[in-house]
C-alpha cells in the first residue's frame, strides 16, 4: 500500500508555513538553522482577532508573507544576526591572517607578533578543518570557543600561560569579525584568564656553566659569544637575532636594544669584561649593517637568524652531549642569580636585566644560606 503523499514537501532550506487550528491558532513553518544544517520549526501565534472569519483572514495574510520571504531566502534564525555571518569560518580566519600581515607590514605589530598569531590561528584552523571544514561563521559562538580552548588544554597539554595566549587571540579574531560583520557580540567574554603559576627559575651551577663554554670554545666560539651575551648581559634569544654591528658600542662598553628589537624593555645594556674582547674580535671584519650572529653559523652578516636557530644550537653542542638538560634561556637565570650570589648590587642587576621592578628582580636571590653573611656579621646598628 502506497504511503499518503504529504502535501508539505521539504525544500532545500524550508518547509513552507501553515496556519494550523485547534485551541490555539498556530503558523508553523521550519528553516535550516546554520548551527546544525538541519531544519528547525518555529511557531508563530496567531492574535485572537474578531470575529473569527477576520481572525482567519490575517492568519492568511500572515502565512502568505512568511511563505513569500522564504522564497527569497529569508531565514528568520539569522535576522538578528551579522550580515556577513554566513561566510566560510575558514574564509574569515584566512581573511584576518592577511590583515594581520598587512598590520605587520605597516609596523603596527612585531614579526614576533605576528609569528605567535599566526601560528595559534593555524592550529585553530587545523581544528576547525577537522571539526567540519564547511563551517559557517555563525557558528563561532561560545561553545566552539570553549571546545577549542578545552582542546589546547586538555589535550595539547599547554600551560595556563599558553593558554592565555590562545584566548588573547580568539578574542583579537573575534573583535576583527565584529568590525568586519561576520558577527555581532564577542563569543569569548565570558571566558577568563587562568592565573599563572610563579615562573620556574632554572640555574645551571657554575661548575657546568664553565664546562660548557670550555665545550663550546672547541666546537663554536661564535657561538659561545652568543650565550655570554645571554648569560652576562640577559639579551633574550629573539633579541640577540635582531642585533646588528651598529648596535654595538664598543667604546663606550655598551649594547643598544631600540624598540624595535624590544618593544618594552629597550635601552642599553652593559658589556662586561669577560665579554668585550671577544666581541670586539668577533666584529673585526664586519659591516656596520650586518645582524650580528646571522645565519652564517652564527657569525656576523647579511641574513638574519632567529631565536628557534639558537635553540637548537644549543640542543645539538649542549645538551645532546649532556652537560646539562636546562634549556638555553636557563644561561639567563643563572647569570643573574649568580650576579646576586656575588653581591651585584639589586639596582645594577635590574638595570642590566631590563626589569620593570624591583621586586622581579628579587625572585631571583636564592633564599636558603649555606654561609654566614658578611655584611650582616660586621655590621653594627
Amino acid at each position: 500500500m502506497q504511503k499518503p503523499q504529504n502535501y508539505l514537501v521539504p525544500f532545500l532550506d524550508y518547509i513552507p508555513a501553515e496556519l494550523r487550528i485547534n485551541k490555539e491558532w498556530i503558523i508553523v513553518y521550519s528553516v535550516k538553522s546554520p548551527a546544525t544544517g538541519k531544519l528547525q520549526r518555529i511557531r508563530k501565534r496567531v492574535p485572537k482577532y474578531k470575529p473569527a472569519l477576520q481572525r482567519k483572514r490575517i492568519a492568511t495574510k500572515i502565512t502568505t508573507k512568511i511563505n513569500e520571504n522564504l522564497a527569497l531566502g529569508w531565514n528568520p534564525i539569522l535576522e538578528n544576526e551579522a550580515p556577513n555571518s554566513l561566510t566560510l569560518l575558514m574564509d574569515s580566519i584566512e581573511h584576518f591572517q592577511k590583515s594581520l600581515e598587512l598590520d605587520f607590514k605597516n609596523n603596527a605589530i612585531r614579526k614576533d607578533t605576528l609569528r605567535s598569531y599566526a601560528s595559534i590561528m593555524k592550529i585553530f584552523a587545523d581544528w576547525v578543518r577537522s571539526k567540519n571544514e564547511n563551517e559557517f561563521v555563525y557558528n563561532f559562538k561560545s561553545e566552539m570557543v570553549s571546545n577549542f580552548l578545552d582542546y589546547v588544554y586538555f589535550e595539547r597539554k599547554v600551560s595556563a600561560r599558553t593558554y592565555n595566549n590562545y584566548l588573547l587571540t580568539l578574542r583579537l579574531f573575534a573583535n576583527y569579525l565584529i568590525q568586519k560583520s561576520y558577527i555581532k557580540t564577542n563569543p569569548t567574554k565570558i571566558f577568563k584568564k587562568k592565573k599563572n603559576q610563579p615562573k620556574k627559575r632554572t640555574v645551571i651551577e657554575k661548575p657546568a656553566i664553565d664546562t660548557i663554554f670550555d665545550e663550546l670554545k672547541e666546537v663554536n666560539k661564535e657561538y659561545l659569544l652568543l650565550c655570554k651575551l645571554i648569560y652576562f648581559c640577559y639579551i633574550r634569544p629573539t633579541e640577540i637575532s635582531k642585533l646588528k654591528v651598529y648596535d654595538i658600542k664598543l667604546n663606550e662598553g655598551l649594547i643598544y636594544l631600540s624598540p624595535e628589537i624590544s618593544k618594552k624593555t629597550h635601552g642599553f645594556v652593559t658589556i662586561p669584561k669577560p665579554v668585550i674582547q671577544d666581541l670586539a674580535f668577533h666584529l673585526r671584519k664586519a659591516n656596520m649593517q650586518d645582524y650580528l650572529f646571522s645565519k652564517n653559523d652564527c657569525k656576523a652578516g647579511v641574513l638574519q637568524s632567529n631565536g628557534k636557530a639558537y635553540y637548537d644550537l644549543w640542543q645539538k653542542y649542549v645538551r645532546k652531549k649532556k652537560l646539562t638538560d636546562n634549556p638555553l634561556y636557563s644561561l639567563k637565570d643563572s647569570g643573574i642569580t649568580f650576579a646576586l650570589d656575588s653581591g651585584v648590587s639589586p639596582v645594577s642587576v635590574m638595570n642590566q636585566a631590563r626589569h620593570s621592578d624591583l621586586t622581579i628582580t628579587t625572585t631571583y636571590i636564592r633564599k636558603s644560606q649555606t654561609k654566614a653573611d658578611s655584611t650582616i656579621t660586621n655590621a653594627n646598628w
